[in-house]
């Protein structure tokens, strides 16, 4: 069988084969799939560089975003420019270096220059 498309529904269709059997999965059985985005690729496909971060670490969506930069007891607020994203992980092209910490979890207490306790 040879993939082919309907556009008119949005559909390809495709025979694939499993390794592993499992009795839930029928023959012709329907099924929805998403193709994510490698978020260490930029949108032309090259390599974005960058660092992954949780998710849970910026503060923001689209173009740009914010981070806390934990340094020693206190957190710096620093705006990033942000990539792709896969699962809970998201990618930050520029404005954060490859062994900074940062803060993650409730913002809602930090500001710039604010004290901190680091929990390991």
């Amino acid at each position: 069988m040879i993939p082919t498309a309907d556009r008119s529904k949005g559909t390809v269709t495709v025979r694939i084969a499993l390794d592993q059997k499992d009795a839930r999965i029928l023959p012709e059985m329907g099924v929805r799939v998403s193709f994510l985005a490698d978020p260490s690729l930029d949108p032309g496909g090259k390599p974005a560089g960058g660092v992954n971060l949780p998710s849970k670490a910026v503060q923001g969506s689209g173009a740009t975003g914010t981070v806390f930069v934990v340094r020693g007891d206190t957190v710096e607020r620093r705006a990033v420019r942000l990539g792709a994203g896969a699962g809970d992980n998201i990618t930050i092209l520029s404005g954060l270096a490859a062994g900074e910490r940062v803060a993650v979890g409730d913002f809602t207490e930090l500001k710039d220059g604010g004290k901190i306790r680091v929990e390991q």
